[in-house]
């Protein structure tokens, strides 16, 4: 059953750009059910100067369309306004979108009339995100931003990279990368470097599914492993014990 028609009696023309076919197809056939809504599902090129109202699309289309759209700013006529549905929600990506000029952002598995919703607010000329990254955009308020010096240390912080090994990969001092590692501690409020790491991580500053595995431990780790150890060897003796 289709849900209420559009209060202007203008169709919405919107251009679906994904990267899988099959998510395409899909989007135009849930979205098409609606009476003002008229789908076209196209490559990215069709997306700069087309007769279209609201883009659709990935993630990384999203992003790219908003650089491109950046690098032309009055040089062209208005582009239109683009909305993405990813399952990117962490802090760093949804900021990242937003600031680039994105109007709207929704996550994969949002209820279709928010979709439908989202579309019709965009071609309006308004914005639309979900609660999630609405939430998103709140918590990154009044944070200080790392610094880029600061971002590179976080990065090989979360390879595992103690502080020579992290001197020895930037040609800096190990007083240097301690001091970046007590600023970026402060910045995300974390009172360990793990803690740190793990906060970037959920907070998408760095991908560690996408980092190799630790050169050398870090002296964090080294005291996770210790009590480890220690317990492990002491296993046979409280077995005799019992």
């Amino acid at each position: 059953m289709a849900m209420n028609s559009f209060e202007s009696s203008q169709r919405v023309r919107v251009l679906v750009l994904y990267n899988e076919a099959i998510v395409a197809a899909g989007l135009c056939a849930a979205l098409g059910q609606q009476s003002d809504l008229e789908l076209h599902a196209g490559a990215q090129a069709d997306a700069s100067g087309g007769p279209f109202d609201v883009v659709l699309c990935d993630y990384d289309t999203g992003i790219a369309l908003a650089q491109g759209n950046a690098s032309r700013a009055g040089k062209t006529g208005g582009e239109p306004p683009t909305l993405i549905l990813t399952s990117l929600s962490s802090e760093n990506a949804v900021v990242k979108a937003m600031a680039l000029g994105v109007r709207g952002y929704l996550l994969l598995g949002s209820p279709l009339e928010d979709l439908v919703t989202g579309i019709r607010e965009l071609a309006q000329g308004r914005r639309h995100v979900s609660q999630t990254v609405a939430h998103r955009l709140v918590e990154s308020l009044g944070r200080e931003a790392l610094t880029a010096r600061e971002s590179e240390i976080l990065q090989l912080l979360g390879r595992g990279l103690n502080n020579k090994s992290i001197a020895r990969e930037m040609a800096i001092s190990v007083g240097t990368v301690k001091t970046h590692v007590k600023a970026i501690m402060a910045k995300l409020d974390a009172h360990s470097r793990m803690h740190a790491v793990t906060v970037a991580a959920h907070r998408g500053l760095i991908a560690l599914a996408q980092v190799p595995s630790p050169v050398a431990p870090t002296s964090d780790a080294r005291q996770v492993a210790r009590p480890l150890s220690q317990s492990v060897a002491s296993l046979p003796a409280q077995r005799a014990a019992r």
